[in-house]
């Protein structure tokens, strides 16, 4: 089994809020690719039936951030540094999705655009 079969990508985004739908868009892109890749829009919370079923070893998380930097330039952020008091465009707080994502599968990493 490849990685393609073993890690799943969850994209997380706002279309309506314009490059917020990041983590959406290189959701979709890479599942046009081949890859196990979910668009969960800005509720991932929605989808822990659909990622639970998936089986995956590894979930990569990918989402817009506001880190400072120039636009496009990404950074792997450790999930325990993200904190609940952070101000967020979802409807439940990360740190609540990433929760219960480890129940799942313990092998998260997050990359923040």
């Amino acid at each position: 089994m490849n990685i393609k079969n073993k890690t799943l990508v969850i994209g997380i985004g706002n279309y309506l809020r314009n490059d917020d739908a990041a983590g959406s868009i290189v959701a979709r892109k890479l599942k046009y690719m081949g890859f196990k890749s979910i668009d969960t829009g800005f509720m991932p919370e929605n989808y822990l039936g659909v990622i639970r079923r998936y089986k995956p070893e590894k979930v990569i998380i990918v989402d817009a951030c506001n880190m400072a930097l120039n636009p496009g330039e990404i950074r792997i952020i450790s999930i325990d540094t993200i904190h609940s008091g952070i101000i967020t465009t979802h409807s439940l707080p990360l740190p609540m999705f990433i929760k219960n994502l480890k129940d799942i599968t313990s092998n998260i990493v997050f990359i923040g655009i």
